[in-house]
């Protein structure tokens, strides 16, 4: 008989492609049991096309030995159902992840048709049981074929039933791939059978879902982290959903400002810090799953049938990251901030599990220790505040509710108000006032902050202006954000609010924050020194609440230097400390403002120290346009008051001058 093996063919190199891809990216010793039950479908699908492609070959041949004619078709036959048990086990992987000893067990009952047809075929060249060869060579059918067309029928069943019965569990469109196998196999077996026997039909569909289901369902490489070698986020949200309502519990944890590691000491320690947590948290799991999340996040999951294998692995983390980090000769000491949340979540939760756990982390962040932080119902609470806000941020841009407020700064020499800064203000109607310190970060993490900042400095240009224009010279402070300069048109936009009002750039100050220096962003730079160029200042803000080093910070376009309010606060030392901190400002030639100044003492303190600016309640609190605008003009008056108790007075002296 002739047989057609041109699409066999077709169908090895197809195959072969795919089983490549998977030795190269390793799934063989994938952490996935999924993974490795598909390289193992692969590899059956391979030899099985092989062998068909060699048996049907030798059958038209002339001048075949009989027991090799008789050898290779057994072989073939013997190989035939092997990938639609696989293509079952496969399937069912979808369900059970990782199966229990008793579904072992239901593997092997599974398997035992076939093992009992196998030990047919193998006694078949003495029986003619399922083939027969007759002495020259002439083949037929025997009784027992019929026995493998039981076989892929009897597997491709309950491949269907798997995926039917876990479909919830599955989603529409695994369910929909995986039925495909059962599907076109049937229907390929049925054609080659019956409809056309001369063609070698059923590798073919093989290959074709093989490499549907490799592009669509697995790709190792989407699902391995590869440098720690951990399943990564994208396999961690497929578990996630496969196990939607399972009984765990997740650990997050991050390392807190790990950028700092690479920025020290080089990627490559970097790296090999992370390679060394991974392991070191392998062990702690206790072979549970373990995850990369992101850079320098990993997630650790228990079942929850034993939850105090959480609280143990909890305790030996804390326990570890107390001790430093042995790496290239370096010894680090890590803080980390740990988030953990028990699943599932209520059901009215209006959050996923991966937001819940970066909320806690978040939260954790904010500590300056190795912390452990629970998502419960307060911090859910806190979630939905947020949520509420970000639509109060969103609404706000498109009501125009933001406005810009302005505190004024003290000149401790000149004993006047020279400077102002622009504070942004938002009343909602649901949530009334809302605090920058609430709604700015939501608005950086939203991107909405770029919005804000563009409206803030219009404020100040025109306010500059209009102050410039009544003999008020007043330079306007305004914050920036490091989102900021992520926009490739920041620059431009900076100059043309600019030049929109006609200001001129020395009465604007740009304030940038420490992170921004630790970011180390080239391109950040450029625009700091190119608007410097253009005659903007700029001024460190919160000074003190990072770790920008001095060296650094000589060397950036910033003549100020804005000392947090915390510094004040924390010297109980007779202001040696900020004293210190003066005389080294004083030697790269910054211009020093203290911020968040309440007190008397705090005020004496800042001016025993030679802070040259302050700002704060005690001096003056933030105003609206039309009442700062007052303010700054009437103070043009040369008549000062040594704190804001007496401007009622000044403006009684103000009010006499102007009626004579």
């Amino acid at each position: 008989m002739f047989w057609h093996i041109d699409a066999d063919f077709v169908a090895l190199a197809i195959i072969f492609i795919v089983f490549t891809d998977i030795v190269i990216n390793k799934a063989f010793s994938s952490p996935h049991w999924q993974d490795k039950i598909f390289a193992v479908v692969a590899l059956s699908s391979f030899f099985l096309t092989l062998v068909d492609i060699i048996s049907s070959a030798v059958m038209m041949m002339p001048n075949v030995n009989w027991w090799t004619y008789q050898l290779i078709l057994t072989f073939y036959f013997i190989t035939a159902p092997l990938s639609c048990i696989m293509w079952l086990i496969y399937t069912h992987s979808f369900s059970r992840p990782k199966p229990a000893k008793q579904e072992l067990y239901l593997y092997f009952l599974m398997s035992l048709p076939y093992l009992v047809y196998t030990m047919a075929a193998i006694t078949n060249p003495w029986s003619g049981f399922i083939f027969h060869l007759g002495p020259k060579l002439e083949y037929s059918r025997g009784n027992g074929y019929a026995w493998i067309i039981i076989l892929y029928y009897f597997y491709m069943f309950f491949t269907t039933a798997s995926v039917v019965r876990n479909r919830h569990t599955l989603g529409r469109a695994k369910t929909f791939l995986l039925l495909l196998f059962p599907l076109i196999t049937a229907i390929a077996f049925y054609c080659q059978s019956y409809l056309f026997p001369g063609y070698l039909l059923i590798c073919p569909s093989y290959a074709c879902i093989l490499l549907t289901s490799h592009l669509l369902l697995q790709n190792t490489r989407r699902k391995t982290d590869p440098l720690t070698g951990l399943p990564n986020r994208n396999a961690l949200i497929n578990e996630l959903e496969e196990r939607e309502n399972s009984s765990r519990t997740l650990i997050m944890l991050s390392i807190n400002d790990f950028s700092f590691v690479n920025e020290r000491y080089g990627n490559v320690l970097g790296d090999n810090l992370l390679k060394e947590i991974a392991g070191e948290l392998k062990a702690i799991s206790l072979n549970n799953n373990v995850y990369r999340s992101s850079g320098d996040e990993f997630l650790l999951m228990f079942k929850d049938k034993s939850p105090k294998q959480a609280e143990d692995a909890l305790e030996a983390l804390k326990k570890r990251f107390e001790n430093h980090w042995s790496i290239s000769g370096a010894k680090l000491t890590l803080v980390l901030s740990i988030g953990v949340v028990s699943l599932p979540l209520p059901q009215d939760s209006r959050i996923d599990p991966l937001s819940a756990l970066e909320l806690a982390v978040r939260e954790g962040k904010q500590k300056n220790s190795t912390s452990v932080t629970y998502y419960d119902s307060a911090l859910s609470g806190k979630y939905n505040r947020q949520r509420q806000v970000l639509a109060a941020v969103r609404e706000g841009l498109a009501e125009k509710r933001f406005k810009t407020y302005f505190q004024p700064i003290y000149n401790v020499d000149t004993k006047r108000f020279e400077r102002a800064e622009a504070l942004c203000r938002l009343c909602d109607p649901k949530l009334s006032w809302i605090s920058p310190e609430e709604f700015i970060p939501i608005a950086e993490e939203s991107e909405y902050v770029n919005e804000i900042t563009y409206i803030v400095l219009e404020d100040s240009c025109r306010m500059a202006r209009e102050l410039h224009d009544q003999g008020a010279e007043t330079v306007i402070h305004v914050n920036l954000s490091a989102e900021n300069f992520l926009q490739a048109d920041f620059k431009e936009k900076v100059l043309a609010i600019l030049g929109k009002y006609k200001v001129p750039p020395s009465l604007i100050t740009l304030e940038i924050t420490e992170h921004l220096l630790l970011l180390r962003d080239k391109s950040a730079e450029t625009v700091l020194r190119e608007l410097a160029e253009k005659g903007v200042t700029f001024a460190i803000d919160d000074y003190g609440t990072g770790y920008s080093n001095l060296t650094y910070l000589a060397n950036i376009p910033a003549a100020i230097v804005k000392l947090d309010k915390s510094i004040l606060k924390i010297s109980k030392d007779g202001g040696n400390f900020v004293l210190s901190l003066m005389e080294m400002m004083n030697k790269i030639k910054k211009t020093v403002i203290a911020e968040g100044v309440e007190t008397e003492a705090q005020a004496e303190l800042a001016k025993m120290a030679g802070c040259g600016h302050i700002q704060g309640y005690y001096y003056a609190i933030p105003m609206e346009e039309s009442e700062f605008e007052n303010f700054a003009v009437n103070h043009c008056l040369d008549i000062w008051c040594e704190n804001i108790n007496q401007w009622e007075q000044k403006e009684n002296i103000a009010e006499s001058i102007s009626d004579k």
